[in-house]
This record gives C-alpha cells, structure tokens and sequence, in this order.
C-alpha cells in the first residue's frame, strides 16, 4: 500500500534500521531485509486501516480506488475518515517497531 504519506513511512523506516542495529550491515543485505520490513509494515498499517474506517468506510475507500486515485487523494481520505490520522500511522508504526525489537531480543 504506497498510499500511506511517504514522509511518515520514510521517518519509520529508517528508524527501524536503527533501532534493529541493522546501521552496520553491507547495503544489499540492508536492503533486501528493509523491502521484507517495508512490505510487512505497509500491510500492518492497511489492516488497522480498514479496520479502523468500518465496513462503509472500506466502501468508500474501494469506490475511490476505482478512480485510480494519487496518493495524497487516498492520504486525504483516510485523514477525513480517521481523526489525527497521522498520529494514527505512527501508533501503529510505534507498536510495528515494539514487536519486531521484542522479536529481535
């Protein structure tokens, strides 16, 4: 799901690779694990979502996906639909972070 602000994805991300210890580790290996990472933290954030917008939400949202929608359209959606929606997508990156740094000990 690419339609999650870039900004916050980005911050999350990169604060992973650090929290993970994963600074020192060769760049393609780095990458590789960040793309697993970034799929997985992606899908997180669209299932707690959805969850969160409800069944007429989830309608909404899939007519506005037919439309081929840009990115800040579906992020406007979302923000119209889930108060403090950007605090929304970095409690839920928060909790990604926990339970892969809880994994990781």
């Amino acid at each position: 799901m690419d339609n999650i602000n870039e900004d916050l994805k980005k911050k999350a991300l990169d604060q992973l690779v650090e929290d993970l210890g994963m600074n020192d580790l060769p760049q393609d290996k780095k990458d590789e694990l960040l793309a697993k990472i970034s799929e997985a933290f992606l899908g997180r954030i669209f299932v707690e979502v959805m969850e969160k917008i409800g069944e007429d939400g989830r309608d909404e949202y899939e007519k506005l996906m037919e439309k081929n929608p840009e990115p800040q359209e579906v992020d406007k959606f979302f923000a119209s639909k889930i108060e403090n929606y950007d605090g929304f997508v970095t409690k839920v990156a928060q909790d990604f972070k926990e339970e892969l740094t809880n994994d990781q000990l």
